[in-house]
């Protein structure tokens, strides 16, 4: 992903020229920021997502896949910069488009679960953290019958947080 995809992306945005809120419009930035994520220009890319962030909490007729890439995005630049705590909040407005996508026990939901519960033991909240991958194990659980990448990064999340706190 270089500099040739940004100029494809770049151009694609003069020809939607001057449109920044249909759907198509925002695809293409997402898709500008996420290259920018892979490329670990963090601040570049959630100055790119920032705005899509307020698009996504304030209108209502975007789609909730497009909601929920653009939460995701946003909370992986943030936590990439060290702002962990703003990382959470978007990514607990992930796991609740998440749930409204595809039901509370769908493995996207795992994911988000999983997600945040490694964030809380970042952030000093074990507890809060063993009880969301916790959750997250429940539903590896019952979608895995073999051992997976899912479940085994779940258990050791959940380690560290019981480690931490004596347990």
């Amino acid at each position: 992903l270089g500099e040739q995809g940004l100029q494809s992306l770049r151009e694609a945005q003069v020809l939607l020229a001057g449109d920044t809120e249909s759907e198509l419009a925002i695809e293409v930035e997402l898709a500008r920021a996420n290259m920018l994520l892979e490329q670990r220009r963090f601040d570049e890319a959630l100055a790119a997502i920032e705005p899509l962030g307020l698009l996504a909490s304030s209108r209502g007729d975007l789609s909730a896949t497009l909601r929920d890439r653009i939460f995701s995005a946003q909370a992986i630049a943030l936590a990439s910069l060290g702002r962990h705590r703003e990382s959470q909040a978007y990514r607990e407005l992930g796991l609740q488009t998440t749930r409204q996508l595809y039901g509370p026990r769908h493995l996207r939901v795992a994911v988000a679960l999983a997600n945040l519960g490694s964030g809380d033991g970042r952030l000093g909240e074990p507890s809060r953290g063993e009880q969301r991958l916790l959750e997250a194990l429940s539903i590896y659980d019952a979608v895995f019958d073999q051992p997976s990448e899912y479940r085994g990064s779940a258990r050791l999340g959940l380690g560290w947080l019981l480690l931490a706190r004596g347990r």
